[in-house]
C-alpha cells in the first residue's frame, strides 16, 4: 500500500499531471531479471547442476512504452481545462497498444530430406534473405540458422507447398502448431512437452537426504514482437529451445540421471507484416544398435552370434521451426486470428459441462457500411462531441456519451435482427412449445386480469382472420394495486385483408398498426402470413428466445460494432425453452415489430432519440 502526501505550490497551473509509478517488469517470467536473482532462485530450488533450458527473461531491446498510471488534479470549477486534457490523454497519449497474431509450425524431419525445402546456403537471391553457418565437409549446415522471406515472394507459396507434401508422405513429422497473440512489446511464451524428474543426494552430517527436481523438456518459444510504426514490419526477439531425452545414453541406475539433448537459439529477426520465417539447423543425432541374421538360429545362446550381424546406425533429424507474424488491424477491434470464426465445433450445444453457446458467424453479422459511414450519422457524432466539449457535464447522460464514442442510436434494432437470423437458420424457435405461451388480458373488474393460452386463442380464427394484442398502457391511477399484470387487448380481425398476407404487405400492415398506437404496441398472428419464411407463430417464438438471451447474456453489447464474426452468445438450454412458461408482454409485442420491419423501425428510433438528446442539449 503506498501513502501520499501531496504539496503544490500555489503558482502551479491546475490541471496538473502527476506521474505514478511503473510497473518494475513488463517479462511474464519472475521476479526482475537480475543475473544475482536467478542464481539465488536457482540455488535456493536446489538446481544449481540443472541447466537452464525452460527459457530466460526477454526484457532487453524490443519492449514498447512500459504501463504507466497518471493522477489528475484539476480545478473542479474550470472543467473545460479538465476536458481539453482529458482529450489529449485519449486521443493522442493513451492510445490502446496494438497486437500480433503469431503463428508457429514446428516440423522434424530427416535431414537427408531438408535438401527438398530448399533451405541452403546456395538458395538465395534478391526476393530472400539469408544467414547461416557455412556447411560441413557433407555440404549440411551444423549450426542454427534463420531464414526469412520477403514481403510478397512466390516462394512462400513454394515453401509451403513444399512442407505440406513432405508431411503427406510421411517424410516429416509435425511436432506442433500453436498460436499465440500478443500485445505491441509485450513476452509471449509457449511452452510444450514434458517435466523430466531428477534425483538429487546430498549428504548432511552422515544422513543422506535425496529430492526430486523436474527440468521441462520439449520446446519452448519466448517471442517478444515490436510493430513498426507504419505496421509494415515487426521486429522480434526470439529465443528457440528444443530439448529432448538422449535415450541412447540414458543409463539409469537408482538415481535417475538423465541425458538431454539441447538446442537452442537466440536472435532478433525484422520481418514484414504476414511473411513467414524460418528458424532452422537444429539438429539431433540419434544412434542404434540392430541385429540382423537368420530368424531362430540368431538366437541361440553364445554360437548365435556366428548366423547373424550387428548394425550400428545414425539417423539425424532437424528441427525447423517456421513463425509468422500478424499484425492485427486497428479498425477490428475484435479481430482475431487465432479464433476461427465460421467453425461450427467452437459451439456448445447440448454439452454437459458447458452452457450451450454460439459463435457468431461472417455470415451472420450484415454488412451495415451504409449505415456506419452515412453522412447523416457522421454529422450526429460530431455535434454531439462538440456539444460536449463545450459543456462537459453532458457526458454524464449515458446515450449522449454513447454518441460520442461512436454508437448510434437505434442500431440495436439491428443487432436483434442479426440475432432472430441465427435462431431463424438453426431452427432454435422449435424448441419453444406453443402450449407454453401465455399472456395476460384485463378483467371486468380493473384490478384483476385472466391468463390465457394463446395456443387456444389461436384455434379460434380462421384462415382469414388475424389475433391482434394489443398492450395498451395501464390506468394505475384506476388500480388499487401497486403492480399490474402487463395486459392486452385481445381482438380478431377479419376485415384486414393485408394482414393475412406474406412478406412486405404483412410488414406494410403491422407497420400501420404499429404508427397510428406509437405508445401501444401491437401484435398481429395468423397463420397464413410468412415473414422470412416462418409464419408469424414461429417469428413470435423467435422474439421468445432473443428476450431469454439477453437475460442471460447482460452485457451483450447491442450495437453493430460489437456484433462481430467470432463473438460468443449464450444461447438457453432447450430443455429450458421446452418446461418454461413463456410470457407476451408489450415488450415482446414491441420486439416482435422490430424483427418484422427492421430498418424502418431503426430509421425511426434513429430519429426520435436524436431529437430527444437535441431537446435535452438545449
Amino acid at each position: 500500500m503506498l501513502f501520499y502526501q501531496p504539496i503544490f505550490d500555489t503558482s502551479i497551473s491546475l490541471p496538473y499531471v502527476i506521474k505514478m509509478l511503473d510497473a518494475t517488469k513488463t517479462s511474464l517470467l519472475d521476479p526482475p531479471p537480475t543475473e544475482q536473482m536467478q542464481s539465488n532462485q536457482r540455488q535456493n530450488m536446489g538446481m544449481t547442476s540443472i541447466p537452464e533450458i525452460g527459457g530466460t527473461y526477454l526484457h532487453q531491446s524490443t519492449p514498447g512504452e512500459t504501463q504507466q498510471r497518471l493522477l489528475l488534479v484539476y480545478d473542479k470549477n474550470e472543467p473545460e481545462k479538465l476536458q481539453s486534457l482529458l482529450s489529449l490523454l485519449r486521443d493522442k497519449i493513451d492510445q490502446a497498444a496494438r497486437q500480433i497474431v503469431i503463428e508457429a509450425l514446428v516440423i522434424e524431419m530427416n535431414v537427408e530430406d531438408i535438401k527438398e525445402l530448399g533451405v541452403e546456403l546456395s538458395w538465395a537471391d534478391r526476393n530472400k534473405s539469408f544467414q547461416s553457418s557455412k556447411p560441413d565437409e557433407s555440404g549440411l549446415i551444423i549450426n542454427p540458422f534463420t531464414f526469412m522471406f520477403e514481403r510478397n515472394a512466390q516462394n512462400q507459396a513454394k515453401f509451403t507447398t513444399t512442407v505440406k507434401t513432405l508431411i503427406s508422405q510421411g517424410k516429416a513429422e509435425v511436432l506442433s502448431s500453436p498460436s499465440v497473440l500478443v500485445l505491441d512489446g509485450r513476452q509471449a511464451r509457449i511452452q510444450i512437452g514434458q517435466q523430466v524428474p531428477v534425483t538429487q543426494s546430498t549428504s548432511v552430517q552422515g544422513a543422506v537426504a535425496q529430492s526430486v527436481s523436474y527440468v521441462p523438456v520439449g520446446i519452448v518459444l519466448n517471442l517478444r514482437p515490436r510493430i513498426s510504426e507504419d505496421g509494415t514490419e515487426i521486429t522480434m526477439q526470439v529465443e528457440t529451445i528444443v530439448s529432448a531425452l538422449d535415450k541412447s545414453a540414458a543409463k539409469y541406475s537408482n538415481f535417475l540421471a538423465p541425458t538431454i539433448d539441447n538446442r537452442q537459439v537466440q536472435t532478433f529477426v525484422r520481418v514484414s507484416n504476414n511473411t513467414p520465417f524460418i528458424i532452422g539447423g537444429l539438429i539431433s543425432t540419434e544412434k542404434s544398435t540392430g541385429q540382423t541374421g537368420i530368424p531362430y538360429l540368431i538366437d541361440i545362446p553364445f554360437i548365435g552370434w556366428i548366423f547373424g550381424s550387428t548394425k550400428d546406425q545414425t539417423i539425424k533429424k532437424e528441427v525447423i521451426i517456421v513463425l509468422t507474424p500478424h499484425v492485427v488491424p486497428i479498425q477490428e477491434k475484435n479481430f482475431s486470428y487465432v479464433i476461427p470464426k465460421d467453425d461450427k465445433i467452437f459451439d456448445s450445444f447440448e454439452h454437459n459441462l458447458f452452457q450451450n453457446a454460439y459463435r457468431v458467424r461472417s455470415s451472420d453479422v450484415y454488412d451495415l457500411n451504409f449505415i456506419t459511414d452515412a453522412m447523416q450519422v457522421n454529422s450526429v457524432h460530431k455535434e454531439f462531441k462538440e456539444k460536449v466539449a463545450l459543456n462537459p457535464n453532458l457526458e454524464e447522460n449515458p446515450k449522449i456519451k454513447n454518441i460520442i464514442r461512436g454508437n448510434i442510436p437505434g442500431e440495436d434494432v439491428l443487432v436483434k435482427r442479426m440475432l432472430w437470423d441465427i435462431i431463424r437458420r438453426l431452427k432454435y424457435y422449435e424448441n419453444v412449445p406453443s402450449e407454453k405461451i401465455i399472456l395476460f388480458t384485463p378483467d371486468k373488474d380493473p384490478t384483476q386480469f385472466k391468463l390465457v393460452f394463446l395456443d387456444q386463442e389461436l384455434t379460434k380464427i380462421g384462415s382469414s382472420s388475424t389475433l391482434l394484442l394489443n398492450y395498451q398502457k395501464e390506468n394505475l391511477k384506476l388500480s388499487k394495486r401497486p403492480f399490474t399484470q402487463p395486459t392486452a387487448q385481445v381482438v380478431i380481425d377479419s376485415k384486414s385483408k393485408d394482414l393475412t398476407q406474406s412478406g412486405n404487405t404483412y410488414v406494410s400492415a403491422i407497420r400501420k398498426l404499429n404508427d397510428d398506437k406509437s405508445n401501444s404496441p401491437v401484435l398481429a398472428l395468423n397463420s397464413s402470413s410468412m415473414v422470412g419464411g416462418l409464419t408469424t407463430l414461429e417469428v413470435l417464438k423467435s422474439v421468445l428466445i432473443i428476450r431469454r438471451i439477453l437475460q442471460l447474456n447482460p452485457d451483450l453489447t447491442l450495437t453493430i460494432a460489437g456484433m462481430y464474426a467470432g463473438k460468443q452468445i449464450l444461447f438457453p438450454a432447450t430443455d429450458d425453452l421446452q418446461s418454461r412458461y413463456h410470457v407476451v408482454d408489450g415488450e415482446t409485442a414491441e420486439l416482435f415489430y422490430d424483427i418484422c420491419d427492421y430498418y424502418y423501425s431503426f430509421e425511426k428510433k434513429f430519429q426520435n432519440e436524436v431529437t430527444q438528446l437535441r431537446s435535452i442539449v438545449k
